[in-house]
């Protein structure tokens, strides 16, 4: 009987440490900061002057404030008609 007691003590034990870090993940997810609290960051380089160019053409396209007609503003070229990006473009800024 005691070592049925102290086994189950110990299951208990197990299951409440797992409760407790489910919870804990739960609320780093709910702030936001899931990724800080596993010590995970993201980088990246920085953008060529194309992907700059295609981003901002492509952000516009989501701009809810303005809901424009068109996604593009006449007189700018639409992402597909950028240039591709030069080789010695993103080399050079490295």
């Amino acid at each position: 009987e005691a070592q049925r007691r102290a086994v189950l003590a110990e299951t208990e034990f197990h299951r409440s440490v797992v409760d407790y870090n489910l919870a804990v993940s739960q609320v780093n997810l709910v702030r936001g900061t899931l990724l800080d609290s596993l010590h995970v960051s993201l980088s990246e380089e920085p953008w060529s002057a194309w992907t700059d160019a295609t981003a901002l053409t492509e952000s516009r396209r989501f701009d809810t404030s303005r809901r424009p007609r068109n996604p593009v503003p006449a007189g700018e070229p639409a992402a597909a008609e950028l240039p591709p990006p030069d080789e010695s473009d993103s080399a050079s800024s490295s």
